[in-house]
């Protein structure tokens, strides 16, 4: 639902074939689509494009590429890497829920403290010492052992596998698509920069839906998406009046 009626609803903009991807709290999903886009990215057109995802189910769409499921807020470390370079050596992490990726964007300067809007994996704040002191205890160390240098390079490296992860779903997908290939990628969600990241190095054009259609429609992309159809579909008529009426009351009393 969410994929569908996102790639349906998205303006048209410039460019030829274009795709989406939505970085959000714990997952990366992609849409393809094919088509033009007609019209600059802030007017609507009649024209849409057609949605060649392969993948109807998450697990279909893990298969295929379309779904990285990598976050950058909930996902655990754990998940993202088994080792980090530590003092010119390599060094295993723990295979706890001890760091996510919101510390490892935190400590790096990519989010803020009011972008960190899960709870945090030991229940303590959200400050940048904080967030170094859950990564230092990946390796089953703290803080003023490790000092900042070392986490520094812990987290640019858990960033970087999380970017290749990404990357590599994204060029799974090219190579299925082909000549039929996104030239453009929509970027949104909580880790826009992460997608922004991802399409270039696959070779894409990152364009943020934010600068289009602001922040808030960004980071909320699906949800925008369904009031943008419904509100294409009454203006349309192709609701019909009881149902519009119907429609109009329950998004008055919500």
């Amino acid at each position: 639902m969410r994929r569908r009626c996102t790639a349906g609803a998205l303006p048209r903009g410039r460019g030829e074939l274009d795709g989406e991807r939505d970085v959000g709290r714990a997952d990366v999903p992609g849409r393809a689509l094919s088509r033009r886009w007609q019209h600059d990215v802030r007017h609507h057109s009649d024209r849409r494009g057609l949605v060649v995802a392969r993948g109807t189910t998450d697990t279909a769409r893990l298969r295929s590429g379309e779904l990285v499921y990598t976050g950058v807020l909930r996902t655990p470390v754990a998940a993202i890497v088994r080792s980090v370079p530590l003092r010119g050596r390599r060094c295993r992490v723990s295979a706890e829920y001890f760091a996510a990726s919101a510390d490892v964007h935190l400590w790096l300067g990519r989010i803020g403290e009011d972008d960190y809007t899960c709870e945090t994996p030991d229940g303590r704040g959200r400050s940048r010492r904080e967030a170094g002191a859950r990564l230092a205890r990946m390796v089953c160390a703290d803080f003023e052992v490790l000092g900042e240098a070392n986490i520094t390079a812990i987290a640019e490296y858990v960033a970087a596998a999380q970017l290749d992860h990404v990357v590599s779903g994204v060029r799974q997908v090219e190579r299925r698509l082909g000549a039929r290939c996104p030239k453009i990628a929509v970027v949104a969600g909580q880790g826009a920069f992460l997608a922004g990241a991802a399409a270039q190095a696959a070779g894409l054009e990152p364009s943020a839906l934010a600068s289009a259609l602001g922040a808030d429609v960004a980071r909320a992309t699906p949800a925008a998406a369904v009031a943008y159809l419904l509100r294409e579909a009454l203006d349309s008529g192709s609701v019909g009046h009881a149902s519009r009426s119907t429609i109009e009351r329950r998004t008055v009393t919500t």
